[in-house]
C-alpha cells in the first residue's frame, strides 16, 4: 500500500514475505525511491535473475517474492552437474525457481530446470559414468575482485592467478576429489577502489579544521561510484576514516564534513555485496561509526541535511513535517524506521 505525504511524496508500507524477510523490515513506511531488499530464508530463493533489490515504487507494482527451491535428490556417483552459464561444476543440493543446470554422463548430456517450486529433481539417469580427472577450464568474473580464467587443474590441488586489481597477490583456487573447484580464496586480492581509500585513510589521521571538508569530499566521491564494487577492506576501512573525524575531540566538524560523511552511508550499502558486508563483522563495525554521525548531528542540531534515498543507516531531517505524525518539529530519525529519535 501507499499514500501520500505533502513533505515526503509517496510514501509506501514495505510488504512482508513468506520464505524470507524484507530490509527495511515489513510494514515500515518508507519514501518513494527507497530502495528495499529480500533475503530469502536457507531453501528458499527469488526467481532466476531475479535482483534482490528492488525502489518502493516498483515494489508495490510488482513485489518480489520468496519461492521454495527445488530439491536435487543427490545423483549417484556416476552423474555430474554443471552451472548453465559459466561450465564450472554446480555443488549446491538445491537450485532456485527457473534456474537451469547441466548434467553429463559417459553416453549423455542435458539440461534440467526448477519449472514448480518445491519439486524434487532425481538425476539418477547415468548407467555408467565418466572418469573425473580434473577440474575443466572455466571462466569467474567477480563484480568485486576482477576477471578470471581459470586452467584445468588437477585433483585435490590448487591453482592460483595474479589478482586483477593488484597482481602482486594472488587468488587461489582448489580443485576438489570430485572434480568440481571450491570457492574462490580472494583473501589477498583488492578491489578496484582499495587504493584509493587507503590513501585517504592516511590522510585522515592528520586531518585538521582546514582539510576536513576536501578529505571527507575525497571519500564521498570514491564510494560514490556504482560501477566499482566494495570489498569488506573498504568498508572497514571506511569506517575508520569515519571515525578518525569524529573520535578527534580538538576538531570541530563543519557541516560540510557531516554531509559528505552521511553520503557513504548509503553508499556503502548500495556499493557493497551482502557477503562482503557480512564478512570479518564489517557491517557491525560500520553501524557503530554510522551511529557516530547520527549522535554528532543530535550534538549539532541546527544544520539542514538532505535525506538519503537508500536504505542508509540514518536520515537527518530538521524543522520538517514529522513523517508519522505530520507535526512540524525538528526531528532525526533513523531510514527505514518510523521512531523518532531526537525531537523539539
Amino acid at each position: 500500500s501507499s499514500g501520500i505525504n505533502a513533505e515526503y511524496g509517496e510514501v509506501c508500507v514495505v510488504k512482508g514475505e513468506y520464505g524470507g524477510r524484507r530490509s527495511p523490515k515489513s510494514q515500515t513506511r518508507v519514501t518513494a525511491g527507497t530502495r528495499i531488499r529480500t533475503f530469502c530464508l536457507y531453501g528458499y530463493s527469488l526467481e532466476y535473475e531475479e535482483m534482490s533489490e528492488q525502489t518502493c515504487d516498483s515494489l508495490n507494482r510488482a513485489p518480489q517474492l520468496c519461492y521454495e527451491a527445488c530439491k536435487i535428490v543427490p545423483p549417484n556417483t556416476k552423474t555430474y552437474l554443471f552451472h548453465n552459464d559459466t561450465g564450472g561444476t554446480y555443488e549446491k543440493n538445491y537450485l532456485r525457481y527457473r534456474d537451469t543446470i547441466k548434467y553429463r554422463c559417459k553416453d549423455e548430456t542435458g539440461h534440467v530446470t526448477c519449472g514448480a517450486a518445491g519439486d524434487n529433481i532425481v538425476l539418477s539417469r547415468c548407467e555408467e559414468g565418466v572418469n573425473i580427472t580434473d577440474c575443466s577450464r572455466f571462466t569467474e568474473d567477480s563484480t568485486v575482485y576482477g576477471k578470471y580464467t581459470w586452467p584445468k587443474t588437477t585433483l585435490s590441488a590448487y591453482t592460483k592467478l595474479p589478482c586483477f586489481y593488484n597482481n602482486e597477490s594472488y587468488a587461489r583456487k582448489f580443485c576438489s576429489e570430485t572434480g568440481s573447484f571450491k570457492e574462490t580464496d580472494f583473501s589477498m586480492c583488492s578491489s578496484a577502489v582499495a587504493n584509493e581509500i587507503e590513501d585517504i585513510l592516511e590522510e585522515a589521521k592528520v586531518v585538521t579544521k582546514d582539510t576536513q571538508d576536501s578529505i571527507s569530499d575525497k571519500i564521498k566521491d570514491t564510494t560514490a561510484n556504482s560501477g566499482q564494487l566494495m570489498s569488506s577492506a573498504d568498508v572497514q576501512n571506511t569506517a575508520q576514516i569515519i571515525d578518525d573525524f569524529l573520535d578527534d575531540p580538538k576538531l570541530e566538524i563543519s557541516n560540510t564534513t557531516l554531509n559528505n560523511l552521511m553520503t557513504p552511508v548509503d553508499n556503502v550499502q548500495t556499493n557493497t555485496e551482502v557477503e562482503e558486508l557480512r564478512k570479518d563483522g564489517s557491517s557491525d563495525l560500520f553501524r557503530e561509526s554510522a551511529v557516530k554521525i547520527v549522535g554528532e548531528i543530535a550534538d549539532q542540531g541546527t544544520a539542514t541535511f538532505k535525506a538519503l534515498n537508500s536504505v542508509g543507516f540514518a536520515v537527518a531531517v530538521v524543522s520538517a513535517d514529522d513523517p508519522i505524525t505530520s507535526e512540524k518539529k525538528n526531528v532525526l530519525v533513523l531510514a527505514g524506521d518510523t521512531n523518532v529519535i531526537k525531537g523539539s
